[in-house]
């Protein structure tokens, strides 16, 4: 079992009783952002901070028979495994979670989501909640750039949404990931839940044949050189295709590395720059 499900079980071991999604969430929101864990990461959605991995685990717990998923409870013959599993924590997870529930545990989902969204607007919105809430943010137009490389899918959607971005355009010629979340179809369907759109251009990525043997700086250098100079004019078309829509809304390149010297999604940005004048924005998910 990974740590990340056995921050779950802990939540609602604490919980005397079966607890709502909501009340789970923003418990967990609180034990996230108070804390110095960093297991997941969260969104401004519909009821304020949500974390689409955590739903995702709750949903693997539920399958596997650990809890009830319309309770949020423990089935009782899994208890003691449970705690056998909660113990496999980092003390000071533990500790944090206790923290965490000491101070917000017995309050009643109104009054938790009343707390979050006064001490955290930034995260309140997307809400459809009758509570007061922030404005949303809208970016400038600029030609943005991000990688997705070591974050989790919340944290990458997180940065959009606070960024003030509406579209993502993805570059990658293969839009695969072993990491959850970043594949075509995930990515397109979770952007749509947060209301980003989601474009596809794989004709503007560089195959994982070219990338073989590309181990140093000098490699990469020479490899964005040829896309730049001898690739990206075989499709004007294209190229002119995203200037334009990254000067209707505000838009982000999207690729895999975290690092733009790594990755041809800098040479695109600098070529539409060139084309445009727009600045560039190179933004970071960390």
């Amino acid at each position: 079992m990974k740590n990340s499900e056995r921050i779950i079980l802990m939540a609602m071991s604490n919980a005397s009783e079966s607890t709502t999604k909501i009340k789970l969430v923003k418990l967990l929101f609180l034990f996230s952002i108070e804390g110095p864990d960093s297991t997941y990461s969260f969104l401004p959605y519909k009821y304020g901070p949500f974390s689409f991995q955590l739903y995702r685990n709750l949903s693997a717990l539920s399958h596997a028979g650990w809890i009830n998923g319309e309770l949020l409870k423990i089935h009782d013959d899994k208890k003691e495994d449970a705690l056998n599993e909660i113990r496999m924590l980092p003390k000071l997870t533990r500790d944090n979670l206790i923290n965490i529930h000491q101070r917000y545990g017995r309050l009643s989902e109104k009054e938790i989501l009343k707390i979050v969204y006064a001490k955290y607007p930034e995260f309140t919105f997307r809400s459809e909640m009758p509570l007061e809430k922030a404005p949303q943010p809208v970016a400038p137009i600029a030609i943005y750039t991000i990688g997705y490389e070591g974050i989790s899918i919340d944290a990458f959607l997180n940065t959009l949404l606070q960024k003030g971005l509406s579209r993502l355009i993805d570059v990658r010629r293969n839009p695969i990931s072993r990491k959850w979340g970043f594949a075509k179809n995930t990515l397109a369907g979770l952007c749509d839940k947060v209301g980003i759109d989601y474009l596809h251009f794989p004709e503007l990525g560089i195959s994982s044949a070219q990338r073989m043997n590309i181990t140093t700086k000098e490699d990469y250098d020479k490899l964005f050189y040829e896309y730049e100079k001898n690739y990206l004019p075989l499709h004007k078309h294209t190229v002119k295709n995203v200037l334009s829509l990254m000067k209707q809304t505000p838009s982000a390149l999207v690729c895999m590395e975290a690092d733009v010297q790594m990755c041809h999604r800098g040479r695109l940005a600098s070529m539409l720059n060139k084309m445009s004048d727009i600045q560039v924005v190179h933004l970071s998910a960390k």
